[in-house]
């Protein structure tokens, strides 16, 4: 692995904390709307019930794949019980993308209600505290494995290595 590659790896864990963050900011405001005006404010609880939704469609998601598409790799290869570790990851990416379905198709419902809609709500701010908890929960994962895979590398000098085989080195002293 290069140095190049840590780092990007690096930059995928800080993702982690800045959407975790991002997410957390997002709850504060609407579990704020929604228990302070008892859903008087309906269209500002709304616009912040659809943040949510776009923001986990628009960076959350992608941002899974590009875990999945490198990072997971990383842990399968460098951790004891690597690939034990990168099945419970998946399977909780893929818990995060079911609540995702089940707040979209939620928070859609409430186009059609009038009177009852200030329990639906409440349960779809429920529902983003639990995908918050989740996601916190798995980012701090990572960032363990992350830390664990790291500092392997640099016990066995692994990042060290120059990108040429060692054939090719050999070849060049001869």
């Amino acid at each position: 692995m290069t140095p190049q590659e840590i780092k990007n790896l690096f930059s995928t864990i800080e993702q982690d904390h800045e959407l975790v963050a991002a997410q957390m900011g997002l709850l504060k405001r609407i579990t704020t709307t929604v228990l302070d005006t008892e859903g008087r404010d309906y269209d500002q609880a709304l616009e912040s019930l659809h943040e949510i939704e776009r923001f986990m469609a628009g960076k959350l998601l992608p941002h899974f794949q590009e875990e999945e598409d490198g990072l997971f790799q990383l842990f399968r290869d460098e951790l004891p019980g690597g690939p034990r570790l990168v099945a419970e990851l998946e399977a909780e990416h893929s818990e995060l993308r079911t609540q995702h379905e089940q707040f979209r198709a939620e928070l859609a419902l409430l186009n059609y209600l009038d009177e009852s809609r200030h329990p639906v709500l409440l349960h779809l701010c429920s529902m983003s505290w639990q995908m918050a908890d989740l996601l916190a929960k798995h980012a701090e994962k990572e960032r363990q494995a992350m830390n664990d895979c790291v500092k392997r590398l640099l016990a066995t000098g692994t990042a060290a290595e120059p990108t040429k085989s060692h054939s090719e080195q050999a070849a060049r002293c001869s």
